[in-house]
C-alpha cells in the first residue's frame, strides 16, 4: 500500500484517518474520517453537499451509498471512497486471513451442509469469498483494481504441489439458456462466444462487431464500454431487476433503462416467455 500512501497521504499502517482542510476562516481543521460527526461537518456544513438519507435520530447519513454518489463530483469523497475500498481489502482479505495462518499455511474448514443450496461452503477463513480478478473495463479505480487483483497472488502452493481454482463457467446464463430454450442464448455457448459481447451486439444493434474473442473486431477491443453496459443488465434482468434498478446501476434515465430491458428481452424472445411464466407477469 506504499503507492496509496504516497498518492493520497493516507497512513494506512497506523490507520490514521486524518485530512487537513482549510475552512473559509483560514484556520486548519482536522477531520477524522472514521467519525460520522466529522464527515457530516465536512460534507454538509462546509462543502454544502445534500444528504440523500437520514438516520433514525434524524442525522444525515454518510454511508457507502452517499460516498459512492458524492465521489462522482467531489474530490474528497472520491478519495474517501477509494480509501474505504482499500481498507476493506486490507482488513478482510489480508489481515483477516493472515491472522489465521499457522506456520505460513492457511487452513480452512469446508462444510458440506453449510448452505441451503447444498453447495460446499468455506469458513475460518472463507476462501470462497476472495475478490475475483476484475478486468480493466470493470469501472474500478485503477489503484483499487490493482490491489483487488493482487489478493489471490498471495496464495502460493508448497513445493511439488499446485493450486486448483475450480468454478462453474457462466452457470446462471447457461441455466437461463437451457431453461428458456432460447436459441440465441444457446448459440453463445455452442459457438464459444463471449456472452456479454453477444448480448451487447444484439441489444445495441452494433454492426460489423464480433463476439468472438479471437476476431480482430472483437467488441471488448473495439467498444469495451458497450460490453460493460451489458454486464449490468445481463443477469440482473432475469433475476427480476426492473428499470429503476438498472437506471441506477447504469447511471442513466429510467426511460433509457426501460428501453434497454425491452431490447434485451426482444433479442431473446424465449427468455422473455420463460421469465413471464416464472414471474407470472
Amino acid at each position: 500500500f506504499d503507492e496509496v500512501v504516497k498518492q493520497y497521504d493516507y497512513d494506512l499502517k497506523e490507520k490514521v484517518q486524518l485530512s487537513l482542510w482549510k475552512n473559509k476562516y483560514g484556520s486548519d481543521r482536522v477531520f477524522n474520517f472514521k467519525s460520522n460527526d466529522h464527515l457530516i461537518e465536512l460534507f454538509f456544513n462546509i462543502k454544502g453537499l445534500r444528504p440523500i438519507d437520514k438516520t433514525e435520530k434524524g442525522k444525515p447519513k454518510v454511508d457507502d451509498k452517499f460516498i459512492e454518489l458524492a465521489a462522482q463530483r467531489d474530490t474528497i469523497a472520491e478519495k474517501l471512497h477509494i480509501y474505504k475500498k482499500l481498507n476493506k481489502l486490507q482488513s478482510t482479505y489480508v489481515e483477516g486471513i493472515l491472522d489465521r495462518q499457522v506456520d505460513g499455511v492457511i487452513y480452512t474448514s469446508m462444510l458440506q451442509f453449510g448452505t441451503t443450496s447444498g453447495r460446499f461452503s468455506s469458513r475460518d477463513p472463507n476462501l470462497q469469498n476472495l475478490p475475483r480478478p476484475r478486468e480493466e473495463d470493470s469501472g474500478m479505480h485503477p489503484i483499487v483494481l490493482k490491489y483487488t487483483n493482487s489478493i489471490r497472488e498471495g496464495f502460493v502452493a508448497p513445493k511439488n504441489y499446485v493450486l486448483v481454482d475450480a468454478d462453474y463457467s457462466a452457470l446462471e446464463p447457461r441455466a437461463f439458456a437451457h431453461m428458456s430454450g432460447d436459441e440465441g442464448l444457446r448459440g453463445v455457448f455452442h459457438k464459444g462466444e463471449d456472452l456479454y459481447s453477444r448480448i451487447a451486439i444484439d441489444v445495441f444493434k452494433l454492426q460489423d462487431i464480433s463476439a468472438d474473442p479471437n476476431h480482430e473486431n472483437y467488441l471488448k477491443k473495439v467498444y469495451p464500454e458497450f460490453r460493460q453496459k451489458a454486464k449490468v443488465f445481463c443477469l440482473a434482468v432475469p433475476y427480476g431487476a426492473e428499470a429503476s434498478r438498472i437506471s441506477q446501476e447504469m447511471k442513466t434515465s429510467y426511460q433509457e433503462a426501460d428501453k434497454i430491458i425491452k431490447a434485451y428481452l426482444g433479442a431473446y424472445p424465449n427468455l422473455k416467455k420463460y421469465l413471464a411464466i416464472v414471474t407470472g407477469k
